[in-house]
C-alpha cells in the first residue's frame, strides 16, 4: 500500500484534476470533468417543495437583494428551508440568522442543494454552477435580483467580447431565469436589451432598498448597529465613499484628499463628519492605499452596504449604482470621477454622468468648490424629477412582492405574478 501511495497520487489545482503514476501525468479539466458528472445524477434529484437557496455576489456574506428577501421570509415565518451559498461558512456564520444553513459555494454539497430546491434566489449569474453541470428541472423557479439600479455603467452583454467565456455562460444563465426583478423602466429596457433575455421582467422594486423605507425606530436600530460595529461616535456623521471597480483593476483613481474634504462637509454641514470606505466586491484592498489612512474608517468587513447606506448622511461615488440607491432618501451625493473619459471609452455609460442631479469634480479642487455651493433644495427637486422620469417605483415593499411570488410558486406550482 505504501509503494502505491508514493506512486500514485492526485491534485486538484481548481482548474484541473492531476493524476501521477510515477513519472506519468494525466492532466483531466475540472469543470468539464465534474461537470459531466453532475450531469449524470442531477437530474435524478427529488425537488423539495419547500426550500430555497440564495447566493450573494457569487459566495459573499448576508446581503443585498438576497438578504432582505430571506428576513422576509423569516418576518412571516414561512415553513421554509433556507440554504446559503458562501465561499467561508465558518467566516460569515456570525451574520446569518440561525434559521438560515450555510453551504460551502463551491462544493459538491452545493450542487445537492440546487438540486434538490424549490426555488433559487441570486444577485450574480450562476456561471459556475453551469459550467459545473448544473440542471434546472420544470418544477423549480430562478429569480433574478440582479444587484444595482438605474445604474449608469454600461453592464453584461453591452460591453462583453464577443469570445467571452463568460458571455457564454451567461446565455446559459439567462435560459433558465424565470423572473428578473425591476424598480423602473430604465431596467426593464436594459435587462431586455443587455441580458440575452426575453421572459419576464417584474417591477417589484428592489428588496435591498426596502432598508430606506423603515419607520424611524428602526432605521435606529440599523444605524446603532453600524455605528457600533465601526467604533463611530453617536454624534458623528457619515460621509461614505463607495468607488466602483475599473476592469483593469486600477485604484489610482481613488485619490480624494480625505483631511480637505472632510474639513470643507464640517464647515458646510457641521457636526463631526467621519469618512468611512467601503470597496466594491472586486477590488482587493490591499491595492487601495486610502484603506490604510488614519483618517479613514474602513468598512470592507460589514456585510451590508445597504445598512452602511441607510446609516449615513452623504455619499461620495463615481459611478456605482449605490448612489442611486442612497438618493431614494434625498441625501447629499457627491460624484468624484478623475477618469470619467477613460471608463466611458473602456465601459461606457448607458446616459451622460451629467444627466444625474449630482455635483460631479475631476479633481480634487472641484470637489471641494462642490461642496461649498451644495443648494440643498435644488438638489432635492433634481433628485424627484430624477426618479420620475426613471418612473422609479421603490416603495419599501418590494421584499413583500418578491415573497409573493415565491409564496404562490411554493403553494401551488404556479410560475405568475399580477
Amino acid at each position: 500500500m505504501g509503494i502505491i501511495t508514493n506512486l500514485f497520487s492526485i491534485k486538484n489545482t481548481g482548474k484541473h484534476i492531476i493524476f501521477s503514476f510515477g513519472k506519468l501525468k494525466l492532466r483531466v479539466n475540472f469543470k468539464r470533468t465534474f461537470g459531466f458528472l453532475n450531469k449524470l445524477w442531477i437530474p435524478f434529484i427529488q425537488v423539495k417543495p419547500n426550500k430555497i437557496v440564495f447566493s450573494n455576489y457569487a459566495g459573499k456574506s448576508y446581503g443585498c437583494n438576497s438578504k432582505y428577501i430571506a428576513e422576509e421570509i423569516l418576518n412571516q415565518n414561512l415553513p421554509y428551508d433556507i440554504v446559503w451559498l458562501v465561499s467561508d461558512v465558518e467566516k460569515e456564520k456570525e451574520h446569518f440568522p440561525k434559521q438560515i444553513r450555510l453551504v460551502h459555494y463551491h462544493s459538491f454539497a452545493a450542487f445537492k442543494e440546487l438540486a434538490s430546491a424549490k426555488v433559487w434566489v441570486n444577485n450574480t449569474r450562476k456561471n459556475y454552477f453551469w459550467e459545473c453541470g448544473l440542471v434546472k428541472k420544470n418544477n423549480q423557479l430562478y429569480i433574478q435580483t440582479w444587484h444595482g439600479s438605474l445604474g449608469i455603467k454600461k453592464m453584461e452583454g453591452d460591453i462583453l467580447n464577443e469570445d467571452s467565456n463568460w458571455r457564454r455562460w451567461s446565455k446559459v444563465d439567462s435560459k433558465n431565469i424565470d423572473y428578473i426583478l425591476s424598480n423602473s423602466k430604465f431596467d426593464d429596457e436594459h435587462y431586455k436589451a443587455g441580458f440575452w433575455y426575453d421572459g419576464p421582467i417584474v417591477r417589484t422594486g428592489h428588496p435591498r432598498n426596502d432598508v430606506f423605507f423603515k419607520n424611524e425606530d428602526e432605521k435606529q436600530l440599523i444605524k446603532d448597529r453600524v455605528y457600533s460595529a465601526l467604533n463611530i461616535q453617536k454624534d458623528a456623521k457619515i460621509i461614505l465613499y463607495v468607488p466602483t471597480f475599473r476592469d483593469d483593476g486600477d485604484v489610482s483613481c481613488y485619490d480624494i484628499d480625505v483631511e480637505k474634504f472632510t474639513a470643507e462637509m464640517n464647515k458646510k454641514f457641521g457636526g463631526n463628519c467621519v469618512f468611512v470606505t467601503r470597496l466594491h466586491p472586486n477590488v482587493s484592498p490591499e491595492k487601495c492605499a486610502l484603506i490604510n489612512n488614519e483618517n479613514v474608517v474602513n468598512a470592507n468587513s460589514y456585510p451590508d452596504i445597504q445598512e452602511l447606506l441607510a446609516a449615513s448622511e452623504f455619499v461620495v461615488s463615481d459611478y456605482s449604482s449605490c448612489m442611486f440607491d442612497f438618493m431614494l432618501m434625498t441625501k447629499p451625493v457627491f460624484i468624484y470621477a478623475t477618469d470619467i473619459d477613460k471608463y466611458n471609452t473602456d465601459r461606457g455609460f448607458y446616459y451622460p454622468l451629467e444627466s444625474t442631479p449630482f455635483p460631479i469634480a475631476v479633481n480634487n479642487n472641484e470637489l471641494l468648490e462642490n461642496v461649498l455651493n451644495f443648494d440643498k433644495e435644488a438638489y432635492i427637486k433634481k433628485v424627484e424629477k430624477f426618479l420620475i422620469d426613471f418612473d422609479c417605483t421603490d416603495d419599501g415593499q418590494a421584499s413583500k412582492n418578491v415573497v409573493k411570488i415565491i409564496k404562490k410558486f411554493i403553494d401551488e406550482d404556479v410560475k405568475y405574478y399580477e
